[in-house]
């Protein structure tokens, strides 16, 4: 296997300078607060790591493990949570609970026991299985951390435990499906039975087929490390396999680590590394998508503990890799320290073959953000360039994938049900509910009319960065509606655009503000790599500013429910920016340096700083509050494009 394209990262950036996959949308599905109460008592826990995504009937399960502060320190328990549309997800629910190790069986690496009461740690590279008669299995494993620094994957732990996931999202017992013997573990010295003792012979039947199916144990290798023949592939980490033409299997591992197989998983090649690929010991994804084609999605940094950004490269053959694309490229602080909360997108991983196909023009993964907050990212299909070789923008077409329904902003951007952290929803923006229009903080209707052409009518094809604190609503014909709360991230919302040498270009924003609280709002014009040329920040105490690399230049106030029209003039030939609001010039020329612009982004929140290469480790938890602000809400009316070519006269006299 090879990487054969050109493009690399520039690793300061988070988004490597690479250009985007159009139309990727990142929803987050669990968020860490210890400010929230654990479902079991005591604060929230804000270590969560490895999750595992799957598909079964019409419905997103999603897996993943979880400590009280960071990795390897008990106690761990493993989590599930589901979703209809991959947005709005539920509670998550204990799926494999704390696990307390019987005394006088385990010998660590220095021959050491446990002292009595010690508790198991969870860690397992593979979550779901779906049988051959539909049921959906999800598995765990029960691994031993005596210290920080002993590994729950050496070989020494406990065994795999699996349970049945019904259709209304309830579980069946827990049984062990194997066990470490070569470690001494067995039936007498552990607390569930084994699969063969459920009364269940259906499941018995599915755990029997999966223990026969080697392309999804031997993802089991690496906490087994058995020597009875078990694993006819040995020497890996975080393996992810995937079909290739004529029963051949390609499996990938971390540090780009690859063996192939002829004969469906049945025996490999020697482990071997990609040829090329510059990554560390993040995860690597690989899967055939929808369109016949192959991604490889990894970070492409050999900086192992600053992940940025998840990227994809493509293949025909699923072999040979090239055309490095931006998935993501959001790194929020990491707000509570722990052992190896690696900063950026950790652990990504996909869908595996037979756990569910959710659509046919796009892909679906998860990841970690900064080993506390769990991800999903949907990625439309084919993974292509924002923009051809002509400079014409890409617009990729989605399935319908906005909050359209009014209701869905009550009681979550602005309180959260059942929970003790509540904000000020009195104070807050009120959806429109009963069609007369939203509410103004002052409790004012804000009537908004409807737009023939809004500029919004591509909003499928727009790219969607939204934290569980914030909200996106499309509503209907009268615009889009932002809001956030969240203190220390942003909800971002992404049109990508182009235009050619030789053309002026208008970037026409009709924005009302519907609730000023206390995060503000950004409008940024960027090349379509992460770099931003100029940005317009509506701050929280009522002032419009221009800002460009680390200064600001004051416009003028603006007030909420009031209405707004910004024009952002691009003169590429002479690497100017005119802006007017309400038509009034602001009275100066910015520079703008882009080659070209890319993309128009809308911020609502902001961070306190921006994690780098620099950002240690060991920084210790942050300090600012960790809930619920009064919430922002900005309401984009409409963005509307227009390119015009400059006269001969013009362009003879820049020549």
């Amino acid at each position: 296997m090879k990487y054969i394209g050109t493009e690399q990262t520039e690793a300061s950036r988070h988004h490597g300078r690479l250009q985007p996959v159009p139309g990727v949308r990142h929803y987050q599905a669990v968020r860490a607060c210890r400010l929230e109460p654990d479902l079991e008592g005591g604060p929230g826990w804000t270590f969560h790591n490895a999750p595992m995504l799957a598909f079964w009937r019409q419905r997103f399960y999603l897996q993943y493990i979880t400590c009280p502060v960071e990795e390897n320190h008990p106690p761990a328990r493993t989590m599930i949570t589901s979703s209809a549309d991959g947005k709005e997800w539920t509670e998550p629910v204990i799926a494999f609970p704390s696990y307390e190790i019987l005394e006088g069986v385990y010998s660590g690496p220095d021959g050491a026991d446990l002292p009595k009461g010690s508790l198991a740690v969870m860690h397992q590279r593979m979550g779901f299985y779906t049988a051959a008669d539909g049921r959906l299995l999800t598995l765990g494993f029960y691994g031993i951390c005596p210290v920080l620094s002993v590994m729950p994957n050496d070989g020494r732990g406990i065994g795999r435990v699996v349970r049945e996931i019904y259709p209304d999202g309830s579980m069946g017992p827990i049984y062990f499906i194997r066990l470490n013997v070569h470690a001494g573990w067995n039936t007498g010295n552990t607390s569930y039975p084994m699969y063969t003792e459920s009364p269940d012979e259906g499941f018995v039947e599915a755990c029997r087929l999966l223990l026969q199916d080697r392309l999804a144990t031997i993802q089991w290798w690496e906490e087994d490390q058995s020597e009875d023949g078990f694993y006819p592939l040995t020497g890996y980490k975080a393996l992810s396999c995937y079909p290739l033409p004529g029963n051949k299997v390609a499996g990938i591992g971390k540090f780009g680590k690859y063996a192939l197989s002829e004969d469906d998983g049945e025996s490999w090649t020697e482990t071997g590394e990609i040829d090329g690929l510059v990554t560390a010991g993040n995860k690597l994804w690989g899967q055939q998508t929808p369109d016949g084609k192959y991604a490889l999605l990894y970070s492409p940094s050999p900086n192992n503990a600053y992940r940025w950004p998840l990227a994809a490269a493509v293949s025909e053959d699923g072999l040979h890799f090239d055309k490095l694309r931006l998935i993501g490229g959001e790194v929020p602080p990491r707000r509570y320290t722990g052992f190896y909360k690696f900063y950026g997108l950790n652990y990504v991983r996909g869908i595996s073959p037979g756990n569910g196909t959710p659509e046919e023009d796009a892909i679906w993964v998860t990841y970690s953000m900064n080993k506390e907050d769990i991800w999903v990212a949907r990625i439309p299909v084919p993974l292509v360039p924002d923009f051809h070789d002509d400079g014409d923008a890409a617009a990729p077409t989605a399935d319908t994938d906005t909050d359209t329904d009014a209701s869905t902003l009550e009681g979550r951007a602005y309180g959260l049900s059942g929970s003790p952290i509540e904000t000020a929803k009195a104070a807050a923006p009120v959806p429109d509910t009963d069609g007369s229009g939203p509410v103004s903080a002052a409790g004012q209707p804000c009537e908004m009319p409807a737009l023939s052409s809004s500029g919004l009518e591509d909003f499928d094809g727009w790219s969607i960065y939204r934290p569980k604190w914030s909200e996106i609503h499309l509503r209907g014909d009268s615009g889009l509606i932002l809001s956030s709360r969240d203190p220390y991230d942003y909800v971002k919302v992404e049109k990508a655009f182009a235009f050619r040498a030789g053309h002026q270009t208008d970037v026409t924003i009709g924005i009302r503000p519907l609730a000023i609280g206390t995060v503000p709002l950004t409008i940024e014009l960027t090349d379509g790599r992460g770099e931003t040329a100029v940005g317009l920040h509506w701050s929280t105490d009522g002032r419009i500013s221009v800002l460009q690399e680390e200064s600001g230049v004051f416009l003028q106030t603006y007030e909420e429910g009031a209405e707004y029209e910004c024009v952002l003039s691009i003169d590429p030939g002479n690497g100017s920016l005119s802006l007017s609001i309400d038509g009034t010039p602001a009275g100066k020329l910015f520079e703008y340096h882009a080659a070209k612009a890319g993309t128009v982004a809308f911020k609502v929140g902001e961070r306190p700083f921006r994690v780098s290469l620099d950002t240690p480790l060991d920084g210790g938890d942050l300090g600012i509050p960790d809930e619920p602000l009064l919430p922002s809400a900005y309401c984009i009316r409409y963005v509307k494009l227009q390119s015009s070519r400059y006269s001969n006269r013009v362009q003879a006299e820049r020549r």
